[in-house]
């Protein structure tokens, strides 16, 4: 008996070790790839104004400072999964979008957040979250001078260093969201800063 314990728990490390690996994998490499938890990262610093914000120039691979708007620099956001129940009952309610910045919310800064869903969202498939000067969590409208459908609530936290929009579960789990994409404009100055991923993060699963 004891020489089969010990055979199975040979085997079973292999397939851990095996399991482990490929958890980091998707944890360190999102791009392109579909993930219950997708972190996006966009370098601390360019919040300048000039970094191919619109004028044609191209993102530096690191820091400029120092002149920038610290309270517009957009450092990274992270897209999580909401479920409720356990087991056979654990259903998806929903997901959270949080972007990051690298100081506090500056006054007068308007954040905008888009992705596109596989599914419909509304009339169309474009989710538009916003923050700064208006709170705003909506599926676009296809009519102009329609807001569109409100689809979740907008959370600034106490440190004003974070954004959170919590999502409600419109979709069905396996809907995916890509072309994401978020910006900080400061005022009537233009766009700040970006961030812009062609990673992939699939809903409820």
């Amino acid at each position: 008996m004891h020489g089969r314990r010990r055979t199975l728990t040979g085997m079973r490390t292999p397939a851990l070790v095996a399991v482990s690996a490929v958890t980091l994998l998707v944890l360190a490499h999102p791009s392109g790839a579909a993930t219950r938890r997708l972190h996006l990262t966009d370098p601390t610093g360019d919040a300048n104004g000039v970094n191919g914000q619109g004028i044609g120039l191209p993102l530096p691979s690191a820091s400029t400072g120092p002149a920038e708007v610290a309270g517009a620099d957009i450092t990274g956001m992270d897209l999580v999964n909401r479920f409720r129940g356990a087991g056979k009952t654990r259903k998806p309610s929903g997901f959270d979008v949080t972007l990051h910045l690298a100081a506090p919310l500056q006054q007068g800064t308007v954040i905008t957040v888009t992705m596109e869903s596989s599914a419909p969202c509304g009339d169309t498939s474009t989710i538009q979250l916003g923050a700064g000067t208006s709170a705003l969590a909506i599926c676009q409208s296809s009519k102009t001078g329609s807001a569109g459908a409100t689809i979740g609530t907008t959370e600034v936290s106490a440190d004003k260093k974070s954004i959170t929009w919590s999502i409600d579960g419109i979709f069905k789990a396996g809907t995916k969201l890509s072309s994401i994409a978020a910006s900080s404009s400061v005022f009537v100055l233009g766009v700040f800063d970006e961030l812009n991923s062609d990673a992939t993060f699939t809903y409820g699963k």
